[in-house]
């Protein structure tokens, strides 16, 4: 923890990991326009491209950021995805020596106090830690009311390892943390589930903890070309789409469907854990099937009894129990029946 004069006299230095991927040039130009407009100046932004930098650098409202220094611009050599093209900003960010590292997408817009608010947080937390804000939720056109957390069913006051393994309650762009926790988490595992933040969170939450701010630091930008997110502007379209599923067998069709969905994530949990357990945690077992499975067994009955129980973290524990209950039988002859079972393994050699 840093004192308020130790910040006067030697100001934290924080790097800026921003991942592009073929930006639009207006709402990238009012994003960078929102870090030189920090409170907080004491930065570096790197900024690695997924895509073909050129054009973007030809437009002229993304011109007037290259004479400012502090934005270092890097195209990769081939394209990553959007995890790994995160992980080598962040990589890229550790050559600065800087004092904490801060996730940031293309299109949003840090409201000025961001940077400031955070480091003032994450000075008064223990080393390794981090810090994560709310933001206000915008499509191209409006800015709305409710904040990420709601729209998300984040519960950011549930940050232990067994929660986040359960359900990811940190979103990369409100973010904040340690240094060193890069060169722990410096790569996420090869799965479906996990994504750079989840994992920062993941050593964040073993070492120093995971804090949050309450406040909205920043407009967290929705439209249709998202990645990840646009859960508002895709409802519509799923209710549509939903009427239209009638029918007894397809329905039991697409239960078992969510079902090997539910056994397929499990296992994909597994890895995670397993990955977490030799790259982390340091020796603590997180691996085992029934260990997960009495996790979230765990976590389920503390949600009932906190009363929550129509929230979604405390569903997503219960399914995920009862997943690993019927991961045996992820095979069975019910689910070759609908033809949705998983390809057959090699039958095995007889010696």
């Amino acid at each position: 923890m840093r004192t308020k004069t130790e910040e006067k006299r030697h100001p934290t230095l924080v790097a800026i990991a921003l991942a592009a991927y073929k930006p639009k040039p207006r709402f990238f130009s009012q994003q960078l326009q929102s870090l030189v407009d920090q409170t907080h100046q004491n930065w570096v932004c790197v900024i690695t491209f997924d895509s073909s930098m050129r054009e973007v650098l030809k437009n002229p409202s993304i011109k007037k950021f290259q004479k400012d220094k502090r934005f270092a611009w890097h195209q990769n050599s081939h394209q990553l995805g959007v995890v790994r093209n995160f992980e080598r900003a962040m990589a890229l960010s550790l050559a600065y020596r800087p004092n904490a590292i801060a996730f940031c997408d293309q299109d949003d817009i840090w409201l000025p106090a961001k940077l400031q608010v955070s480091i003032d947080a994450l000075n008064h937390k223990p080393p390794m830690s981090l810090v994560h804000c709310n933001a206000v939720v915008a499509s191209s056109t409006k800015t709305y009311a409710f904040s990420n957390w709601d729209d998300f069913n984040r519960t950011p006051e549930l940050s232990s390892v067994r929660h986040l393994l359960l359900h990811n309650t940190v979103s990369g762009a409100s973010t904040l943390f340690d240094a060193r926790l890069a060169r722990v988490a410096i790569r996420s595992p090869e799965t479906k589930s996990i994504f750079h933040d989840r994992w920062v969170a993941l050593a964040a939450a073993l070492h120093g903890g995971v804090y949050p701010i309450q406040e909205k630091l920043y407009v967290y930008r929705q439209h249709t070309s998202n990645v990840f997110g646009n859960i508002r502007l895709r409802r519509a379209k799923e209710n549509a789409i939903n009427l239209k599923k009638v029918g007894i067998q397809r329905i039991d069709v697409q239960a078992l469907r969510k079902i090997r969905y539910g056994i397929d994530l499990l296992e994909d949990r597994k890895i995670v854990a397993s990955h977490f357990e030799r790259k982390i945690s340091g020796g603590k077992r997180y691996s085992s099937g029934i260990y997960l499975a009495l996790m979230f067994a765990w976590c389920a009955i503390e949600f009932m009894a906190k009363g929550e129980r129509g929230h979604a973290s405390m569903r997503i524990a219960f399914r995920m129990f009862i997943y690993s209950l019927l991961a045996p039988f992820r095979r069975s002859s019910i689910k070759k029946t609908f033809g949705i079972s998983r390809r057959r393994s090699a039958p095995r050699r007889r010696s």
